[in-house]
């Protein structure tokens, strides 16, 4: 791993090694040391922003809000919240105007679309250095070790091929990282034999990559009674770890799962230690609030995610709000980490169903009900996926395995399903499709507002 990282910082100018040290120094800071240390770089930015980033310029104007009014982190909040419609309006006065767009150390990224057109941004080498940092100081946390075997589950290209240099020099790093890569977004019943014998054989320490997919290795390892002694840790990325999902992959595997959250317009937010008592937030790299919908800050229930990347000076976002949902925790982690913890990340504030006494709630409502039925264990069904195209109404449908749900056992779950919907549909389908990101989506809602 080290080898890779030395030359990811050599070739784009990144100075991850340096930052992980640093970061590895301020794993157990005090609150306030961390809350001093974010003041600092929040002043920071801001006071860039006014000078260099047209539309902060303009907005501080408009609002009457000069740079030294922010004396403290709750003062963040005289700020308006930045949305994904302004950031495609104003595109061009968010890229500061002193920096070089041509600069091996600016990287143009999007987001994955999966709700309408990707979001198009730049990043400097600064926030990459403590997203990256931060999520290989986490490997310390989970007991990897530098140049450790890593699997990794993952998309490759799909419309475009790759060239035979991009192979060779995926090849290359593959193997200076010590990582075997397995396209997911291939992955059928017809090569799990070969992936299968693939992770054996590798003996991976950590296996990381979409929850799908590590949700379809491990029913195959389960079901033939296989095994992989030499990991010590999984991690799943782009899709909501489901409580139901964790306890069917740990006991597959008989190793803990350690969940983490970002976006692609920040990256590095939070990650789970070993306490597993949820996700501390990466407090060096971003300041995360939770607000509910009259934008005061809120604890232990769901709220909007609203965050500041306080290392991107090339495309700032300042109180963006990034269209997911979280729990933020009062209490502290048992680990000793001084950080805010996330109890969970819910999705999308656009992922809920509208139930019929016109409350929403997210994919973990339906989870409990399959784990109160007793349908946890995947015999008769892997994923589920719940779709809505008017309130009150919903269709559930159920990714099937080799052994038939019994008619029993569907009427007995539609008639729960009924209790919460004026009209429920229940299909049982042979496949549950990813979307084109290569994400699964449990919630599918057509309710615009």
């Amino acid at each position: 791993m080290n080898l890779a990282l030395h030359l990811q910082d050599l070739v784009r100018g990144t100075r991850i090694i340096k930052t992980k040290k640093e970061l590895e120094k301020s794993d157990f800071w005090t609150k306030e040391q961390l809350e001093t240390y974010q003041l600092q770089k929040l002043q920071k930015l801001i006071s860039f922003c006014y000078r260099h980033v047209p539309y902060y310029s303009r907005l501080f104007d408009s609002i009457g809000l000069k740079p030294d009014d922010i004396r403290n982190l709750e003062d963040i909040q005289k700020i308006p919240v930045l949305t994904k419609e302004i950031v495609r309006r104003e595109h061009a006065n968010l890229f500061a105007d002193n920096v070089d767009a041509s600069s091996r150390k600016i990287k143009k990224a999007k987001t994955g679309g999966t709700t309408g057109m990707p979001l198009a941004f730049y990043k400097d080498s600064q926030t990459r250095d403590y997203a990256w940092g931060a999520y290989y100081r986490w490997y310390n946390w989970m007991g990897i070790r530098d140049g450790d075997r890593e699997a990794v589950l993952w998309g490759s290209a799909i419309v475009l091929k790759e060239s035979w240099q991009q192979k060779l020099k995926s090849h290359f790093v593959n193997r200076i990282s010590n990582t075997l890569f397995i396209n997911s977004f291939r992955m059928s019943e017809k090569i799990l034999p070969s992936i299968a014998e693939q992770l054996i054989s590798f003996k991976p320490i950590i296996l990381r990559g979409y929850l799908s997919a590590i949700l379809q290795v491990a029913k195959y390892f389960k079901e033939h009674n296989l095994s992989l002694p030499s990991l010590k840790a999984i991690s799943s990325t782009t899709e909501t770890l489901l409580p139901i999902y964790r306890d069917y992959i740990e006991e597959a595997f008989n190793v803990k799962m350690f969940d983490q959250y970002g976006c692609g317009e920040c990256n590095g937010m939070a990650f789970e230690c070993t306490a597993h008592k949820g996700l501390h937030v990466n407090e060096e790299h971003c300041l995360l609030e939770i607000l509910d919908e009259s934008g005061n800050y809120c604890y232990d229930k769901p709220g909007r995610v609203i965050l500041t990347d306080l290392d991107n000076y090339a495309f700032p976002f300042i109180r963006y709000e990034n269209g997911d949902s979280a729990i933020l925790k009062t209490e502290a982690c048992d680990c000793g980490r001084s950080s805010h913890l996330l109890k969970s990340i819910s999705g999308r504030t656009a992922d809920v169903i509208y139930l019929k006494d016109g409350s929403s709630v997210h994919g973990v409502f339906f989870t409990d009900i399959f784990h109160e039925l007793g349908y946890s264990n995947f015999e008769y069904f892997t994923r589920f996926q719940i779709y809505q195209k008017r309130k009150g109404d919903f269709i559930c449908r159920l990714e099937k395995t080799s052994k038939d749900l019994p008619q029993k056992e569907k009427d007995k779950l539609k008639e729960v399903l009924q209790k919460y919907g004026e009209h429920v549909e229940l299909e049982i389908v042979e496949h549950l499709e990813n979307d084109k990101s290569g994400k699964f989506r449990y919630i599918i809602s057509d309710i615009k507002d």
